[in-house]
Formats: C-alpha cells, sequence, structure tokens
C-alpha cells in the first residue's frame, strides 16, 4: 500500500451495525469479568485470612483441647472451599477474560482491514477518473506508454481492492460465527461453574456448622 496516492488519510467507519453493537457488548462483558475475577481473588485472600486468624484463635485457647480441634477442622474446611473456588470460579473467569480478548482482537482485525479497504478503494476510483480523463481528452493518448501504465496501474489497484474486500467480508463472517459459538457454549459452560462454586461454598458453610454443633453438644 505504500504506492497508493491520496490526500488525506481516509477513515473506515464499520457499515454494519452487528459488530459495532457486538463489539461495544464484548468489551463491557469482559470488563464486568475483569471485575469478577478481582472480586474472587479478593474474597479468596479474606478466606485464606480467615483460615490463618482462625488457626490463631485455636492456638491461643490451646487449653480446650475440643475448641482446638474444631478451630482446626474448620480452617481446614475454608482452605479447601477457597482452593475449590480459585480452581473452579477464578481459573473459569480467567479464560473467558482470554477468550473475550482474543475475540475482541478479531474485531479490530476487520475494521484494519476495512481501513485498507477504503483506502485502496478510493484510490482506485482517483486512478480510475485519471485514465477516463485521459481516454476522453485524447482519443488516440500522446504518451501512450503513460496511458497504459496508468491504466494497468488501475487494474492492479481494482484487483487488491477484491482481495481486500473478500478477507474483510471472510473475517467479518467468521465473527459472527465466533460470537455466536460464545454465546452458546462458554455461558452454559459459565452457568454451570457459577452453580458448582455455590454448592461448594454452601457445603462448606454446611461443614463449618455441623463441626461447630458437634463440639457444642
Amino acid at each position: 500500500f505504500m504506492n497508493i496516492s491520496f490526500s488525506s488519510i481516509p477513515k473506515y467507519n464499520e457499515p454494519d451495525k452487528f459488530f459495532v453493537d457486538e463489539l461495544d457488548r464484548i468489551t463491557d462483558l469482559e470488563n464486568q469479568l475483569k471485575k469478577m475475577l478481582k472480586a474472587v481473588e479478593s474474597i479468596e485472600e479474606q478466606r485464606r485470612e480467615l483460615s490463618s486468624y482462625t488457626y490463631d484463635l485455636a492456638s491461643l485457647i490451646e487449653s480446650l483441647g475440643a475448641l482446638d480441634e474444631t478451630q482446626k477442622r474448620v480452617k481446614d474446611s475454608l482452605e479447601r472451599d477457597a482452593l475449590q473456588e480459585a480452581i473452579t470460579m477464578g481459573a473459569t473467569l480467567d479464560e473467558y477474560v482470554r477468550s473475550l480478548a482474543s475475540l475482541r482482537s478479531i474485531f479490530y482485525q476487520r475494521a484494519k482491514l476495512g481501513y485498507y479497504l477504503v483506502i485502496v478503494e478510493n484510490d482506485f476510483q482517483k486512478k480510475k477518473q485519471d485514465v477516463e480523463k485521459m481516454c476522453h481528452n485524447n482519443k488516440q493518448p500522446a504518451n501512450k506508454e503513460r496511458f497504459l501504465a496508468a491504466r494497468d496501474s488501475v487494474k492492479n489497484i481494482e484487483r487488491r481492492a477484491i482481495t481486500v474486500k473478500k478477507a474483510w467480508h471472510d473475517i467479518g463472517e467468521k465473527i459472527k460465527k465466533e460470537v455466536s459459538s460464545f454465546d452458546r457454549s462458554k455461558m452454559e459452560e459459565f452457568r454451570n461453574c457459577m452453580e458448582i462454586t455455590l454448592e461448594s461454598a454452601i457445603e462448606s458453610q454446611k461443614e463449618s456448622i455441623e463441626l461447630w454443633e458437634t463440639m457444642y453438644h
């Protein structure tokens, strides 16, 4: 594209509303998942601190054997739950954020191809008009070599435009398929992951309650 001539740099405006709306949606979803991932990491850290404080409390009242044992078992339960959450929710969120970033990069590839397409098509129209003027002004062009060179240049640019437009169209179709696939598979996986995480948290709470109740009895 270095040989393409244009007076001012053209701007690419996405003509298909689908890509504009989907890019905004994906960017928003990616930001939300990043915030959720930070929240999960914060909760995991707080649970680790809680398990550590629980163990410290048990150490302070070590003379009370039953309470000490209960505190240690609660600490183990909290640590297991934090680890399980890190494996399921944390890893899943991290994977989704990476997937969304990859998907968003494909949108930018389409925009880049669209920008190239605008440049090539603008140059094609300009060169085509120049050749038409040469033909119109000179039925028998005085500088035949210059005319033929200009005509060949127009043909080359036209081929480039066709190639770029095809790539731009193909990546658009790929994006639509990827978005559809992501919505179906990833959202279902995410829902399952949330269910597993919540069930694990509930079981952990039940286990802690049972440990305390047993100690009190």
